[in-house]
Parts: structure tokens; C-alpha cells; sequence
């Protein structure tokens, strides 16, 4: 595996900073559901995301209707999109 270290050629994931390293903590290792097809959370009680919900059948009713909302929107866009 190489890194490149090299600041003239593209980044790679596996580069110094920016775009590897802990670069993306911030967006991916501070949230554990963060690769999550579906995430739903409830921001009141969980305003850093930690406990997704999506999987919880307490919640299931709910993510069913925000995902069909979510579909209409998507109804309406070029290109597919698989929920």
C-alpha cells in the first residue's frame, strides 16, 4: 500500500492530512451509525447521533413514514434511487 505524501499529486484516503488519517473524525468516527443505511435519531434527546434508531421496532412505524415521505421527493428527480 502506498501513501502519498507528495502535495503536488491527488490525496488518497491513505495520505497525511487532508483527506486521511483522522481527517474524517469529525464526520465518520465521532458518529457509530455513521455508515448506517438508515439512520433515524431523535435529536432532542440525542443531539450527537449515537443511538441510531433505525433498527429499533419501536421506531419502525416511524422510519416507514419518513422514508415514503422521503420518496416523493425523490419521485420526482432524475435518475433511481433505492430506499
Amino acid at each position: 500500500m502506498i501513501i502519498n505524501k507528495d502535495p503536488n499529486k491527488p490525496f488518497s484516503h491513505l495520505s497525511i492530512i487532508p483527506g486521511g488519517g483522522h481527517a474524517e473524525y469529525q464526520s465518520t468516527g465521532k458518529y457509530p451509525g455513521y455508515y448506517d443505511r438508515d439512520q433515524l435519531y431523535n435529536i432532542a434527546k440525542d443531539p450527537d447521533e449515537q443511538n441510531n434508531l433505525a433498527n429499533d421496532p419501536a421506531y419502525a412505524t416511524k422510519l416507514y413514514e419518513m422514508k415514503s415521505e422521503l420518496k416523493k421527493y425523490l419521485d420526482d428527480l432524475p435518475g433511481t434511487f433505492s430506499l
